[in-house]
């Protein structure tokens, strides 16, 4: 395995599917933007994105075949043991999916020293037989980081997997077998017959290959473009104001509503409202959730039946100030919710590159930030199992600064670089 705190996104290029031109895009991305036909399209796989990555010159006159790596890169969020602070730091890592290869043949920086191309499963390539789980759960980040001891909760976050297609050959020296990595610096890994054996045999049982499917970005409602929005999984139409995501082979309806008054400048920043229950911990209501997070703020009558919900930042930023939107914005704000209407006008919104389903891992942290009682609760927390009932996307308007964007209600900001940074996590 290998990780690279703080790395940057990795290069690709796509085939644009009308016109077959070249198109420059980043590792994750769904989104292709052609400079040749001027589309927009969004890649819709059959699992995750994958990548195939070039063979050394050098090595052309091999008999190439591909193994698949995971790619992993998310915030990942701990809760320590001892004090029970939430902490977070970017994790980026590769291993590899299938047993053929040595655990210890990660990729290093080379995906980064190259230009990977978006792909099908190419031909000859086994099948991804390790799950992304066995590197991305909670025990798997723990033991990478060796802090088994010293974590009470660990959560990978909005994490982008990818697999990356690495290309190899099978070359024998005298008696030895061995699997020689094909890209610049590559190695060798000595094999036993066995291991060669079992590894021919899944190349001759590989997946077969199957083409990428695609959307055109056109509001299925109106007929107008869609914003050509990068890592988004969330299109807002900027003529007839609805929402749409990716389900299937087609772009769904996404209700959604702004919670509180629009100015013209303003810019909507998406969350996700999350209904949960929890009997263990004694949280049934909106009010039990201030009651425990803001126990010197009385909760309004009505709170009593309200569900106890969550408000997730839909928005990728860094740890710290995701944690400190999530805590606020679902303490605090309770403005009322609005309906946009068509011909409005254009409304300017941040992008939801944050899943839905990454969201509701989100709440299990947010609530350890947000619990006042932290020795007494976080161990509760932590061995809780909260269930979300009801989850919809709520827009807050914040207005622009010189290099921030407010809150005037609560006066919470967020950073334009922060956003900037937040958009290739």
């Amino acid at each position: 395995m290998s990780h690279l705190n703080g790395a940057g996104g990795w290069s690709a290029t796509g085939t644009c599917p009308n016109c077959g031109g070249e198109v420059d895009t980043e590792v994750g991305d769904q989104l292709l933007e052609c400079g040749f036909c001027k589309s927009s399209i969004y890649v819709l796989p059959e699992g995750p994105l994958s990548y195939r990555m070039p063979a050394d010159k050098e090595y052309l006159s091999e008999r190439i075949f591909h193994l698949p790596y995971w790619r992993l890169r998310g915030v990942r969020f701990k809760v320590n043991r001892e004090n029970f602070k939430v902490e977070g730091g970017l994790v980026d890592l590769t291993a590899p999916a299938c047993e053929h290869i040595n655990s210890a043949a990660n990729l290093g920086v080379r995906p980064q020293a190259c230009t990977l191309h978006l792909t099908s499963w190419p031909p000859d390539t086994p099948a991804a037989t390790l799950a992304h789980s066995r590197i991305a759960d909670e025990s798997g980040v723990d033991r990478l980081y060796n802090e088994e001891g010293d974590i009470l909760i660990s959560r990978l976050i909005g994490e982008e997997r990818v697999i990356i297609h690495a290309p190899f050959f099978l070359k024998e020296e005298g008696s030895k077998h061995l699997l020689m990595e094909a890209f610049p610096g590559g190695r060798a890994h000595s094999l036993s017959v066995e291991e060669v054996e079992r590894l021919k045999g899944a190349i001759a049982e590989a997946p077969k290959s199957k083409e990428l499917s695609f959307l055109a970005l056109d509001c299925p409602n109106c007929g107008h473009a869609l914003p050509p929005e990068h890592n988004a999984k969330v299109l807002l139409c900027e003529h007839c104001h609805r929402a749409f995501w990716p389900r299937g082979n087609a772009f769904a309806r996404m209700p959604y509503a702004i919670l509180g008054e629009i100015a013209e400048s303003s810019r909507l920043f998406p969350f996700w409202h999350i209904d949960v229950e929890d009997e263990k911990l004694g949280i049934r209501s909106r009010a039990d959730l201030l009651r425990w997070c803001a126990p010197y703020k009385v909760p309004r009558p009505e709170w009593e039946k309200e569900a106890a919900g969550f408000l997730i930042p839909a928005f990728k930023v860094n740890a710290r100030i995701f944690l400190r939107l999530a805590k606020t914005a679902t303490i605090f704000f309770a403005e009322e919710e609005h309906r946009v209407t068509p011909g409005r006008g254009r409304l300017l919104s941040e992008p939801v590159r944050l899943p839905l389903k990454e969201a509701m891992e989100a709440i299990q942290v947010a609530l350890c930030e947000m619990t006042t009682d932290k020795e007494r609760r976080v161990p509760k927390i932590a061995g809780a199992e909260l269930r979300g009932v009801r989850a919809r996307l709520i827009f807050i308007p914040f207005e622009p600064r010189a290099r921030e964007y407010l809150h005037k209600e609560s006066g919470q900001s967020i950073d334009r670089r922060a956003l900037e940074v937040g958009a290739t996590l």
